[in-house]
């Protein structure tokens, strides 16, 4: 769970959109994984069902770090994986979503540390962003590597500021 973890805080990418991942989305070349399906519980029905992403915008590729993209050469390697497996512990179809939650939750209160929504590591990783690149281009480059349709979904949405801001800002004005 570990590199399903990692890539959830390191990508900003969607429960959904990381369960539905199959080897041949992942291009070890490239240091890319693209994004073109999401998972979701069927309700009542105890399975886990491919559709579409959320959006238009949800459609893209996002690039990998050496650290990530050597994570999951390892875990693909490990499991034996062909490219119609699911990178995260699938072989004929995804593990669901409810069962990540379940892991997570495990997983977070042995850490001993506080209780948070899965979803909310995207929230995370939109402000750890945002926190540290404030360029216009920036900003662009981050909405769409989080699959968002604006800017101002991003910064509306996704961003949540940290410590005193304005005082930061303020100190920063040269006269």
């Amino acid at each position: 769970y570990i590199v399903l973890f990692k890539w959830l805080f390191f990508s900003g990418c969607r429960i959904g959109e990381a369960l539905a991942l199959q080897v041949r989305d992942f291009d070890e070349r490239e240091k890319t994984i693209s994004i073109t399906k999401t998972a979701s519980n069927k309700c009542g029905t105890g399975r886990v069902e491919i559709g579409t992403p959320k959006t238009k915008a949800s459609y893209r590729t996002i690039e990998l770090s050496d650290e990530m993209c050597g994570l999951f050469v390892k875990l693909i390697h490990d499991f034996g994986m062909t490219d119609k497996d699911f990178i995260f512990f699938g072989k004929e179809r995804p593990m669901g979503v409810t069962e990540v939650r379940r892991r997570f939750n495990v997983h977070t209160k042995a850490a001993h540390l506080p209780h948070i929504k899965i979803h909310e590591i995207r929230h995370s990783n939109n402000t750890w962003l945002i926190n540290d690149h404030h360029s216009p281009s920036e900003i662009e480059a981050i909405t769409k590597r989080l699959g968002r349709s604006s800017v101002k979904v991003t910064l509306d949405t996704y961003y949540h500021s940290v410590g005193d801001v304005q005082k930061t800002l303020i100190n920063n004005l040269k006269i």
